[in-house]
């Protein structure tokens, strides 16, 4: 029997720092494009190369109820909830796609690998942990823009049930890291050397110039290298 894993992108337009972040560009697509387009690409390596471990993945997004991305981006699957409530968002999308995992992404994170999502999900999932994450505080060794945390659909609901304060509905998470119930397998993703000081994320706008800049010099060196170099 297959087990069904849900990426859920959590995206607003109305970032209290930078609002309409997600709109901005880098190179020729949007933040929020940029985010989707690595789900999608680990979700087709899960489905495709994964089928004979019995996953089959998705991606969805979650937003705030009538928030104006949703026009836009309406060919995806998007699930409405409160704003604030971040976490009710990810309960109602694990109910409405009937998940056995869900994958929590942020929007912010444009330069996401999708081989980070897709190793956090063919670990997790094969060891039967329920909760996995590169971005505990006490652990991290990823760039801050590489999280990625996976729960199961048993943690998930025991999280939404048990994390009451504002705090924690918004950030979703901090509580499972605070608070992890006894029973519940946790596993952190840590690499072989910090890049943790490392910031890939969008938070404002002189982080989006720093970034676009990083990806036009990244594109041009791509551009102009020997072809038998290029990736």
């Amino acid at each position: 029997m297959f087990k069904k894993v849900s990426i859920v992108i959590q995206a607003r337009s109305t970032s209290s720092r930078f609002p309409g972040k997600i709109f901005e560009r880098i190179g020729n697509k949007q933040i929020l494009q940029h985010v989707l387009d690595a789900c999608y690409n680990c979700a087709s390596y899960i489905n495709a190369y994964s089928a004979s471990h019995g996953l089959v993945c998705g991606v969805a997004i979650a937003v705030p109820k009538g928030d104006i991305l949703i026009p836009q981006y309406s060919k995806h699957t998007i699930i409405e909830g409160p704003e604030g409530d971040v976490l009710t968002r990810y309960q109602m999308a694990a109910e409405k796609l009937e998940s056995d995992y869900i994958v929590r992404i942020t929007s912010d994170c444009p330069f996401i690998p999708p081989y980070i999502i897709s190793k956090a999900i063919n670990y997790g999932v094969k060891e039967n942990f329920d909760f996995i994450t590169n971005a505990d505080p006490r652990f991290r060794t990823s760039p801050d823009g590489h999280d990625c945390e996976v729960m199961s659909r048993r943690l998930l609901t025991w999280l939404n049930e048990n994390a009451k304060e504002a705090k924690y509905r918004e950030h979703v998470t901090n509580y499972l890291i605070e608070h992890l119930p006894p029973w519940a397998k946790k596993v952190d993703i840590i690499g072989f050397a910090d890049f943790s000081s490392i910031k890939l994320s969008v938070d404002t706008r002189e982080d989006l110039v720093r970034l676009t800049d990083m990806y036009n010099k990244l594109y041009q060196a791509v551009k102009n290298s020997p072809k038998s170099f290029r990736l």
